[in-house]
């Protein structure tokens, strides 16, 4: 075999071999820790973690953001309560949704409590 066929047949075979090694688990892990084994959302675990990614002291509308660029909505219910939704998986006639109840105080988020439900006809 010619040496630049070899070393190109190398070259070859190292680089399949490195994309063949590459994985991403990262929605796994995020999914099996937000959701049970049935793929119901664990609503303490949705409320830890935006918490944790959206803490007391933060904007109104650093949430409110979060919230719109993940498909959701909010609107303010009364005095210092804003209430967000996102719409998780849709069937035919069924929705499973993930309400977010906001209490917020001048503008900076108090504290955050997530609801699992749904609606269905």
């Amino acid at each position: 075999m010619h040496l630049g066929r070899r070393r190109a047949a190398i070259v070859f075979l190292v680089g399949l071999g490195l994309t063949g090694c590459a994985s991403d688990h990262r929605k796994d892990i995020a999914f099996h820790v937000l959701f049970s084994e049935e793929g119901l959302p664990n609503a303490e675990a949705f409320s830890q973690a935006l918490s944790a990614r959206i803490p007391p002291g933060s904007s109104v509308e650093t949430l409110r953001s979060f919230v719109e660029k993940g498909g959701g909505s909010c609107q303010e219910r009364k005095d210092g309560h804003l209430w967000c939704e996102f719409v998780t998986r849709t069937t035919y006639c069924a929705a499973s949704m993930l309400g977010i109840d906001v209490t917020f105080r001048s503008g900076a988020v108090d504290r955050i409590k997530v609801i699992a439900g749904g609606l269905g006809c």
